[in-house]
């Protein structure tokens, strides 16, 4: 297992518990493949954030959430505000969220789960 997940992503959205390790709550992070598509400045998740309600958020959900769950037309709720992931699922195996492809699937760490998508999800307006 990755060692938590405060030790990849540090002040990831203001989620202070990200960093206790085992015991803790857990989350699933849907996190872009390309850091440098995280320079957008409403999105940008290596700041400090302004207030707990960071726009990253959108990419944060609560749980494990496995690949092998992820249902064509599922609605996640996320972290900010009462916005939500939306899953499609295709017959040839591929898989989005918010029309992202998910590239690298249930990355493990000890207080959570990892997929590797190809961009990064911005908040609805």
């Amino acid at each position: 297992k990755i060692p938590p997940m405060k030790y990849l992503f540090v002040n990831l959205a203001g989620i202070n518990d990200l960093g206790h390790g085992q015991g803790s709550t857990v989350y699933t992070i849907f996190f872009p493949y390309k850091n440098d598509t995280m320079e957008h400045p409403d999105l940008n998740i290596f700041a400090v954030p302004k207030s707990s309600m960071h726009p990253s958020k959108i990419m944060v959900v609560r749980g494990r959430v496995y690949s092998n769950s992820l249902q064509n037309d599922l609605l996640l709720p996320t972290l900010y505000k009462d916005q939500s992931i939306r899953i499609n699922t295709y017959t040839n195996g591929f898989t989005f969220a918010n029309c992202r492809a998910i590239i690298n699937p249930n990355r493990e760490t000890m207080n959570g789960l990892i997929h590797i998508i190809s961009g990064p999800i911005f908040p609805m307006k």
